[in-house]
């Protein structure tokens, strides 16, 4: 699970995950086989939740103005 885990952090996308004594394949479902004594399937759902770059500025220079815009910027050509 952790590894799926922070795939989904590296690449930003939800997963389903399936952890079953015997592999169903299902598409958008990947499975895992556990050696379980209960025999039971368990369907975990991993959605990254990735917090929002800050930028912290001080000063006046002509340089912290300039990095000032830069936010605004990529907001505007989505980059």
């Amino acid at each position: 699970m952790i590894k799926e885990a922070l795939k989904a952090l590296a690449d930003g996308k939800p997963r389903s995950v399936r952890i079953s004594p015997t592999a169903v394949p299902e598409d958008g479902i990947l499975d895992y086989t556990m050696t379980c004594h209960s025999g039971g399937t368990l369907d975990i759902y991993i959605e990254p939740v990735l917090r929002k770059p800050h930028l912290l500025l001080l000063g006046r220079s002509p340089i912290a103005q300039t990095l000032s815009e830069i936010p605004a910027r990529s907001l505007q050509t989505g980059h």
